[in-house]
């Protein structure tokens, strides 16, 4: 990894655990650009996040106290780079709420803006370790050259493991909107079942042109379901941050 992007990254990752919780968001989203934009970090991620299922591993790493739950991070750390990274980008598409992962995993009597400085110590700062870790680890042993001209051989449009599990969380989120709501007709609610089914099927195959597609489709289908247009921004910032719309 070269030292500039290691600083950089390094950097980011401090200036985020160190923020408050109120101006924290805009930071994310900082780190979370610098990940996508620089390949030596997002080869890292991509990789780490291969046939790993978000759901199953967030599950996982929920332990039952005393006091309530507490987050234990896998001592794999390419585990630990997906579960956290899946963790952030939940929190900047807020398919995740800041506010309920404190008050549920860091609790505090003082309330969440005391609980976040824990969660950065606890969640950002190994995270960011790791990440270096794997990278300087790699370097050394030749693997990360390798990576990289893997990624330049590859299209322009790529379509990473993280996009189709963020995107697949709100694209779900989207289908129980459509499941529970008694307004929509059964046969209009049948066709919006269809149309988001064709979504999380095009981001499962990962063809881009498709997803695309059928974001398009669902902008003008849901138009006027003010619920469902808050899950299409949401998913619209999903594909700019993996830069694939």
């Amino acid at each position: 990894m070269s030292a500039m992007v290691e600083k950089k990254f390094i950097a980011c990752c401090d200036k985020y655990a160190s923020s408050k919780l109120i101006l924290s968001g805009p930071i994310l989203g900082e780190l979370l650009r610098l990940i996508a934009n620089e390949p030596e970090l997002y080869a890292v991620l991509e990789t780490s996040a291969k046939d790993f299922n978000f759901r199953k591993e967030f599950e996982s790493a929920q332990i039952k106290t005393n006091s309530g739950y507490m987050i234990r991070l896998p001592q794999n750390k390419r585990a630990l780079i997906a579960l956290v990274a899946s963790i952030l980008y939940s929190f900047d598409n807020n398919s995740i709420s800041i506010l309920d992962f404190l008050d549920k995993f860091f609790p505090s009597t003082d309330g969440v803006k005391e609980s976040y400085p824990v969660f950065a110590r606890e969640i950002v700062i190994p995270f960011r370790d790791a990440v270096v870790s794997v990278l300087r680890g790699e370097a050394s042993q030749g693997v990360e050259v390798e990576t990289l001209e893997a990624i330049n051989e590859e299209p322009a449009v790529r379509m990473p493991n993280g996009v189709v599990v963020q995107g697949g969380m709100i694209l779900r989120s989207m289908n129980k909107l459509v499941m529970e709501d008694g307004s929509i007709e059964s046969r209009i609610k049948n066709e919006y079942l269809e149309i988001i089914d064709g979504a999380i099927h095009a981001l499962e195959i990962k063809d881009v042109k498709m997803v695309r597609s059928f974001f398009i489709a669902m902008r003008y289908v849901f138009a006027d379901r003010r619920a469902l247009q808050a899950r299409l921004r949401e998913l619209l910032s999903c594909y700019k941050l993996y830069m694939i719309m």
